[in-house]
């Protein structure tokens, strides 16, 4: 917890506010001087892009801080709404550990709870739930709670968090292969993306959509698509996007060359 209030002094102070950061994340930084929830709330997202970023690391943390969080529930009431959106992060935490019934256990107990939290909190649970689904192989299953947090956060209005939903649910929808179904999600995920934010999110819907082009034989719509994450490819790429994009474009123009004979 230390560490992860470092990081967020850091952030206040101007010194470490990246594009990257999720769309919450960078909503609740101007509101959390406002109000003690919200100050918390982004204590609970920063402590969670940190477990993320160490896999499997994160067990011991995550309970200490619904510890903490039940010890201030009497004084602020508000934040039993994320008690809730702890034990969802901490269920996910225990899936990465190799510890499914546990994850299944604290998950069933979040999702029984998340009906009475805001429909950010909610809808954020349905997501975690997901995230279990999809590495259990449950892509349907996945993809209604998915459909679920779309149909919640369509009712708020925090920039880019909806994009972040409609890119995991064309995601799921690839993986069930019902490639015109996430063509049409990931066409409104890069309309919804906020613009000058959010660029590795939305390099990797673009190259996404190149690649179903690609199995689709649409050569000229995939360098199209390409072209368009060109400009983002040195500055956010990561080594798998890098290669991806190189691969899907020697695949698009070798299509395009042999189509042409």
């Amino acid at each position: 917890m230390a560490l992860a209030l470092c990081r967020l002094a850091a952030r206040a102070a101007g010194t470490d506010r990246g594009l990257q950061l999720p769309p919450i994340h960078r909503y609740l930084l101007t509101r959390a001087g406002e109000t003690v929830f919200a100050f918390w709330w982004l204590l609970v997202e920063e402590i969670r892009l940190l477990a993320l970023s160490r896999p499997g690391m994160g067990v011991v943390r995550w309970r200490s801080v619904d510890e903490i969080l039940a010890a201030r529930i009497a004084e602020s009431p508000s934040l039993r709404e994320l008690r809730v959106l702890t034990r969802a992060y901490r269920a996910d935490e225990h899936r990465v550990a190799g510890e499914p019934r546990e994850a299944e256990r604290l998950m069933a107990e979040a999702l029984k709870e998340a009906a009475s939290c805001s429909a950010v909190v909610e809808a954020t649970v349905y997501e975690t739930q997901a995230d279990l689904d999809r590495a259990f192989g449950k892509h349907y299953q996945a993809l209604a709670c998915l459909e679920f947090a779309e149909r919640l956060l369509r009712k708020v209005e925090i920039p880019g968090r909806l994009a972040d939903t409609l890119a995991r649910k064309g995601f799921t929808c690839l993986r069930l292969g019902r490639l015109e179904e996430a063509l049409v999600v990931f066409d409104e995920t890069l309309e919804t993306i906020p613009a000058d934010t959010d660029p590795r999110l939305r390099l990797d819907v673009l190259l996404h959509v190149a690649a179903v082009k690609v199995q689709l034989k649409e050569w000229e719509a995939a360098l199209h698509y390409l072209d368009q994450g060109k400009t983002l490819l040195d500055l956010f790429a990561t080594r798998r996007m890098r290669a991806q994009y190189d691969w899907l474009r020697g695949l698009a123009r070798a299509g395009r060359a042999a189509a042409r004979w």
